[in-house]
């Protein structure tokens, strides 16, 4: 214990042992590398942080150290004191994933650092309990790795386990078969059922018998090809490390040819997608719209991977503004719904909030603003408020709180008094959200104007007039038609493409209210680049009616 703890000193002094024995730790390059940033972060956390009040992103911190320290062979009741602040601090402040990433960080190390088999499974059975419920298949993936080592170690030292390692296997595989019978997720399934088949290889002791799981991974490859929450690429790397073990089975065989020619392929596409991006972009800045839409939606295919999807996400968010820039706002609109969906995915998957999921959805508030859609810009804001909240490095702040407010009170005083009137409800939700300026002007034109004289401090008078009709008549760089929340039986949605007026009437309910928005939105991506491509629209109006089977009925 002495010599496992470094506490060859305090047992020299305390036994007043006559020695030149002196230590000294001299470091490796790596292990300089992480003695440096350990005390880095040691210091960081010492000088920087507020144990009353520690932030999302810095419960990361503790776990890191933690980790180092391990790797850094620190005296092992140091190590495990840290791996216990960063569980606890994990409980208090962090998100679920953040707690499956210290229980099952700390089982990791403590079977393959330190070496003590009843910590790991004490932490194994911690980071299953954290995740029981989980319909995530990225978070059981951790839990069958460690099921795994478990299983592994139990055979090979013929050891007793202190805890129900087939309870929890049994429960780990019914979970990641309800998960992958769930269509409705096909990526998280198909992961699920790619997780499950790599796990039944370590069942087998014949590697012969092998070959049906991997026909089965063939088959789940093939499915995954069109998807972009698939993780092609790291299943494949794992899948080619299994070489010197299953380079005799046939299906592996395969299925690895199989796997390195699609890589190939997918490679080759995303190099030559990346092309058309940046050509894309180019043409944005040099003031070329309808060029950068034809080269960046070149690019939107190829993209759609796992592996590109940042890419993607960028391709996405590009062509929404060159769509804004000729106004064209209801593909704009889809174009950023896609990818807010795409980075909200890193917070389904591992509870990550990021600085890209704040900035999509203040892109979605101001263009719903600019739709008229008030009801969905203020659900925006709200949430882009929550995020932001939690990001200690934003760079969001009082200016987009005023931006946002301008807009919409521009929006309000738009409005026709038919439409003012159905937002009796809206004003206490402006000031909640910290849009006084708009819940103001939206007070004055419901016509409470002893309220707001009384809580504004201000006369309505004919100056006070002037003042609002100059902030109606402002040009913020897009045309406010006012708010057009349908409240009727049947809604309107309208846009203006080269010279045809698109109108599409609809049942003024889901998936109608959806299914007439994508419409538009398509109708709008299809003739974005009529005046390059020489097509020229024949019609001054398109009306489209959609009925629904039971309108009758309502």
């Amino acid at each position: 214990q002495i010599y496992k703890n470094n506490f060859e000193q305090l047992a020299i002094d305390s036994l007043s042992v006559p020695t030149q024995y002196k230590r000294e730790v001299i470091y490796g390059e790596n292990d300089y590398k992480k003695h440096k940033k350990y005390e880095e972060l040691t210091e960081y956390v010492r000088e920087k942080i507020n144990p009353a009040e520690i932030s999302y992103e810095q419960v990361d911190i503790f776990l890191e150290i933690a980790e180092l320290s391990a790797e850094l062979e620190k005296p092992l009741i140091e190590t495990q004191g840290l791996f216990e602040r960063a569980i606890k601090i994990s409980k208090k402040f962090g998100t679920n994933q953040q707690l499956l990433d210290a229980y099952y960080q700390y089982a990791w190390k403590s079977h393959f650092w330190m070496e003590d088999f009843n910590l790991f499974e004490e932490n194994l059975q911690f980071a299953y309990e954290s995740i029981a419920s989980s319909t995530n298949s990225s978070k059981w993936e951790k839990v069958l790795n460690l099921v795994t080592v478990h299983k592994s170690y139990i055979r090979l030292n013929n050891a007793t386990s202190t805890i129900d390692i087939e309870n929890i296997e049994r429960n780990m595989l019914a979970k990641l078969d309800e998960i992958a019978d769930d269509e409705s997720r096909p990526s998280n399934a198909l992961t699920a059922r790619t997780h499950k088949a790599i796990y039944k290889l370590t069942t087998f002791s014949d590697v012969e018998d092998a070959s049906v799981v991997f026909e089965e991974l063939h088959e789940i490859f093939k499915k995954s090809g069109n998807l972009i929450g698939y993780p092609f690429e790291k299943n494949f790397q794992l899948l080619n490390e299994l070489d010197d073990i299953f380079s005799d089975v046939d299906a592996y065989e395969n299925l690895l040819d199989y796997m390195t020619e699609q890589s190939a392929v997918r490679d080759g596409e995303v190099k030559g997608a990346l092309l058309n991006l940046r050509r894309g972009i180019k043409r944005l800045q040099n003031g070329h719209p309808y060029q950068a839409i034809k080269y960046l939606g070149k690019s939107f295919i190829p993209l759609y991977k796992e592996e590109s999807r940042d890419k993607f996400i960028l391709a996405l968010k590009a062509i929404a503004y060159a769509y804004e820039s000729i106004g064209l706002l209801w593909s704009s609109r889809s174009c950023l719904l896609l990818s807010a969906s795409l980075i909200t995915d890193n917070f389904w998957k591992y509870d990550e909030i990021s600085l890209k999921q704040a900035e999509i959805y203040y892109s979605l508030c101001l263009t719903e603003i600019k739709l008229g859609k008030l009801a969905h810009a203020l659900l925006w804001y709200e949430l882009f408020l929550i995020i932001n909240e939690n990001i200690s490095d934003s760079s969001f702040g009082d200016k987009e709180n005023q931006q946002v407010d301008f807009y919409i009170s521009q929006l309000i005083l738009n409005t026709d008094i038919k439409e003012i009137n159905q937002q009796s409800n809206i004003p206490d939700e402006l000031d909640r959200l910290g849009l006084f300026v708009s819940s103001g002007c939206l007070k004055y034109a419901l016509g409470y104007i002893e309220d707001f004289e009384r809580e504004y401090e201000v006369t309505a008078d004919k100056d006070h007039n002037d003042f609002l009709q100059k902030i109606r008549d402002f040009d913020a760089g897009f045309n406010s038609k006012g708010i057009i929340d349908n409240h009727d039986k049947r809604g309107v949605h309208t846009s203006f493409i080269f010279g045809c007026t698109i109108e599409i009437n609809f049942p003024n309910r889901s998936p109608f209210i959806e299914f007439s928005t994508n419409v538009l939105s398509l109708l709008e991506g299809a003739f974005a680049t009529c005046t390059i491509d020489n097509v020229h629209l024949k019609e001054a109006f398109l009306i489209i009616e959609v009925i629904a089977d039971d309108d009758d009925d309502l």
